[in-house]
């Protein structure tokens, strides 16, 4: 019988525990993992940008005050064991009141509809708790010993339910989130990890597009050709580069900063693409040509810091112009404009016109591809023969819908697809 008394006392304080730990558990990977660019996003909005969101931080300061809540809450109801995950419920009605981030909020920063469906849910929680402690009392004398197994699965599966509710509320889509990741790593100097963010999603936005672009860019010479078309490209040269989002206060990183960093800084950004481009490009050329114009006299008379400086910007601006050459040559073949793409290539690509296999071979591939349509002698045989291939299998296929399905699995993530079939 003592047995049995201390086993049934054990029971509450099981339930708490376990409770406590799913909760903990759930809450910090849910906002750790999944929320955390939401949530970083919104205080950038919120705070105007004065303040930024650590993570780490965040998920460990939400999860504990949550946590208190839910003591707080315990405290006061004095809920029997029976239901005590009941208790969670306003702790994971905050959770999803946080986390329900979508673009309208940020757009109109209003917390509609939680302004009357916070307290709504509240005061039907109170009612409840009332009316199942009022139950269990009443029913209490008529109730043997409660087993652990018949108390633990009915807070269990509460839990299960809050926790879907609280999921379910999230309104955020896959491209957002892909955005909003790809700004977070190109802020923190992480390319080529905001360069894989989504690359097996077949879906994409025009800002998620330019975020990669930029990250490819600065990776290096030829990585932007070489792997832009692994990434769905629906939008044409929109997607390479939106000049009009420019001023937006949702966004970390604007389209003014990416032009900034290319090393453009101009605020006729109202014109097409392609001139903006060109004529970015033309200004960085003139302006490294005027620097390495000096002769070796003149810069043997400067003083060594001078001239170390020289060199830096030098340097700093070569770079500038390869991506810019990368920018402008993407452009126009998004643009489907090949005539003019053959025409520039072999000013920033010398090594287009030799005649050794293996240097053209290490061209950027949409280069390749491009070239392979256009002026196949200027390509890699490896390159040739996969879009001889290509164009055999576009031949087997009998109608235009058949054409564009069914080759896109094999060939979507090439230059000859889009080329082909990208409206």
């Amino acid at each position: 019988m003592n047995y049995n008394n201390q086993r049934s006392q054990q029971i509450p304080g099981i339930i708490r525990y376990s409770c406590s730990l799913l909760f903990l558990l759930f809450c910090f990977c849910y906002i750790f993992f999944m929320q955390g660019e939401l949530l970083s996003e919104a205080q950038y909005v919120y705070s105007h940008g004065i303040t930024h969101y650590d993570n780490l931080v965040g998920a460990l300061i939400i999860t504990a005050s949550l946590q208190l809540l839910q003591l707080l809450v315990a405290w006061l109801t004095k809920v029997p064991a029976s239901f005590h995950a009941l208790t969670y419920f306003p702790s994971f009605l905050c959770l999803a009141a946080l986390t329900d981030l979508s673009r309208e909020r940020f757009s109109d920063e209003t917390f509609a509809p939680w302004t009357w469906l916070l307290p709504f849910l509240f005061v039907c929680w109170v009612c409840l708790v009332l009316i199942l402690k009022r139950v269990r009392y009443a029913s209490i004398h008529q109730q043997t010993a409660d087993t652990l197994a018949s108390i633990l699965w009915p807070n269990y599966l509460i839990l299960f339910v809050l926790m879907l509710f609280c999921g379910l509320t999230n309104k955020a889509d896959d491209v957002w989130f892909y955005e909003l990741k790809t700004e977070r790593l190109i802020l923190e100097r992480r390319y080529a990890e905001a360069a894989q963010v989504g690359i097996e999603a077949d879906v994409t936005s025009p800002r998620l597009n330019n975020l990669r672009h930029f990250a490819l860019s600065q990776m290096g010479q030829g990585r932007l050709p070489d792997q832009m078309f692994l990434y769905p490209q629906p939008y044409g040269i929109d997607g390479l580069l939106v000049l009009s989002d420019t001023v937006s206060r949702r966004e970390r990183l604007t389209v003014a900063d990416i032009t900034a960093r290319l090393g453009v800084h101009t605020a006729a950004l109202d014109m097409p693409v392609g001139r903006f481009l060109l004529e970015g490009l033309h200004l960085q050329q003139v302006h490294l040509d005027s620097l390495c114009s000096l002769d070796s006299i003149t810069l043997a008379t400067m003083p060594d810091s001078i001239r170390q400086q020289h060199a830096q910007v030098v340097r700093a601006l070569r770079r500038q112009v390869s991506v810019m050459a990368d920018y402008r040559l993407c452009a126009l073949l998004l643009d489907k404009n090949l005539p003019q793409f053959v025409d520039e290539i072999s000013r920033y690509y010398p090594a287009v016109a030799d005649s050794v296999d293996d240097i053209r071979a290490a061209l950027p591939r949409a280069y390749r591809e491009a070239l392979a349509i256009i002026a196949p002698q200027w390509t890699d045989s490896a390159t040739l023969q996969r879009y001889y291939d290509y164009a055999a299998m576009v031949d087997t296929l009998s109608t235009p819908r058949q054409r564009r399905n069914l080759t896109l699995y094999e060939q979507g993530r090439t230059y000859w697809w889009y080329f082909d079939f990208q409206e």
